[in-house]
């Protein structure tokens, strides 16, 4: 997992609340797609016009879109079309 700095000014979601309960995934483990552990996730975090959740912070600090993210039940899957996505846009250091 990279940490997407393009997120990091947006306002995490403490005051807002989402349109359906189950969606929020604070305090699940974020892990990638062979099971590495990338953090807890600690904030949802909204853009501008509040609108909807565009990225998650972990309780390490790093941030990432939620886009690629697949939410399961006791769990968060950073997946494999986040790494290619960001390969291609030059963000992934190797």
């Amino acid at each position: 997992m990279h940490h997407d700095a393009r997120y990091e000014d947006l306002d995490a979601l403490d005051d807002y609340k989402l349109e359906h309960g189950s969606q929020d995934i604070r305090g699940r483990p974020l892990v990638g797609p062979a099971g590495e552990n990338y953090g807890i996730i600690k904030d949802l975090l909204v853009g501008r016009d509040h609108g909807r959740v565009e990225a998650v912070r972990l309780d390490n600090g790093k941030v990432c879109a939620v886009e690629p993210l697949e939410i399961h039940d006791d769990r968060v899957i950073y997946g494999d079309r986040a790494v290619a996505h960001a390969r291609t846009a030059g963000s992934v250091r190797s």
